[in-house]
């Protein structure tokens, strides 16, 4: 029977027990990359992912995220260490690093971006309106009239 891998203990080397504790004492490193040091730290100790969220304040959950993604890159982490040793900080980084994000696909291009900033910059009153400063609705409004865009949300 396996233990899954949010049961298991990360082995780590001194090299990067090391860094880890470095990272996890850090005034100056991202907050993110303190905790996450902190979780794997305390998982080398035995931890339960339960214990380490109650200690650090997170979901039980997001410690095991860390903890699986750390223990899928011992061996990697292995290697660097032997071959690049000059990597291992950087490798420990990447690994504690949130993925990329594709993110929402833009609703407007540039050109259309650029018009419609221009537009915010400008005072209202040069598009017939009577108050000194936009307001959302105003702005919305001669977004359309102005044929910038068809339609736009608030």
């Amino acid at each position: 029977m396996r233990l899954p891998k949010d049961k298991y203990i990360p082995i780590l080397s001194d090299k990067v027990r090391n860094i880890l504790t470095a990272f996890s004492k850090s005034r100056s490193e991202k907050e993110s990359l303190v905790k996450r040091s902190k979780i794997i730290l305390l998982a080398e100790d035995g931890t339960a992912n339960k214990d380490i969220g109650v200690k650090l304040e997170l979901h039980p959950h997001s410690v095991s995220l860390w903890r699986c993604r750390f223990i899928e890159a011992e061996m990697l982490l292995a290697v660097t260490e032997s071959e690049a040793p000059d990597e291992l900080k950087n490798l420990i980084v990447a690994i504690l690093s949130d993925e990329q994000r594709s993110g929402a696909p833009l609703v407007y291009d540039n050109e259309t971006r650029c018009k419609i900033k221009i537009m915010a910059c400008q005072n209202p009153s040069d598009y017939g309106f009577t108050a000194s400063h936009w307001n959302l609705p105003m702005l919305q409004k001669s977004i359309v009239e102005n044929g910038i865009s068809d339609s736009i949300s608030m």
